[in-house]
C-alpha cells in the first residue's frame, strides 16, 4: 500500500479551521496561506474540504480555489465540497484543482460518481471515506452533513465503485 502525505485544509465560512469532531470549530486562518504553508513544507497533495458546501446545498467554492491557484503553488491540489455532477467536477479542474474527492455523492447517487469519473477520468477521482469508531469498538461510517454513523463500512458496495474512483482515502 502506498502511503502519502496530504495536508488537508478544512474550511468552514471561508476560513481555514481545526474541527473537533465537526461541531467544533478553531479558527486557523485564510485557506490560500495555509495551502502555501503545505506548499513551502512539500507534502504530497493539498486537499481544501470546504465543510459547508454540500451540508448547505451549495455548488463547489470555486472562488475560493481561484484564491489558492492564483499562488501558483507546486503542491498538486484536490478539492472536496459541494460537487454534486459532472459539471461541478469539471467547473473544479478549470478553477485549477488536479482532482476532486467526494463521499456523500457516493453513498446517495454512485451513478453519478461514475459520470463524473468518465467526465474528467478516474486518476482525477478520490473516494473519501469518513469513519469513527463506536462506543462498542467497532469501526463505522460517518455522514458528515448528518452528523451521525452510518453503520458497518459496506466493502461490496465500495468493491463495486471501484471503476468510479482511483484512490479510497479513509479518514477518522
Amino acid at each position: 500500500m502506498l502511503k502519502r502525505l496530504v495536508g488537508v485544509v478544512t474550511v468552514k465560512d471561508d476560513w481555514a479551521v481545526q474541527s473537533f469532531g465537526y461541531s467544533r470549530y478553531l479558527p486557523l486562518g485564510r485557506p490560500e496561506v495555509v495551502a502555501e504553508n503545505y506548499d513551502r513544507w512539500q507534502i504530497d497533495e493539498i486537499l481544501i474540504v470546504d465543510i459547508d458546501r454540500s451540508r448547505l446545498g451549495r455548488g463547489p467554492n470555486l472562488e475560493l480555489l481561484h484564491r489558492i491557484t492564483n499562488k501558483r503553488l507546486s503542491t498538486p491540489l484536490c478539492y472536496m465540497g459541494g460537487i454534486q455532477d459532472p459539471q461541478d467536477a469539471l467547473a473544479v479542474i478549470r478553477a485549477g484543482a488536479d482532482r476532486v474527492a467526494m463521499d456523500a455523492l457516493f453513498r446517495s447517487e454512485p451513478e453519478k460518481c461514475q459520470r463524473i469519473a468518465d467526465a474528467i477520468g478516474r486518476q482525477a477521482v478520490i473516494r473519501a471515506l469518513p469513519i469513527v469508531k463506536t462506543a462498542q469498538e467497532a469501526w463505522v461510517e460517518y455522514d458528515h452533513v448528518t452528523g451521525r454513523p452510518l453503520g458497518l463500512i459496506d466493502y461490496e458496495t465500495i468493491g463495486n465503485q471501484k471503476n468510479h474512483f482511483s484512490e479510497l482515502m479513509v479518514t477518522d
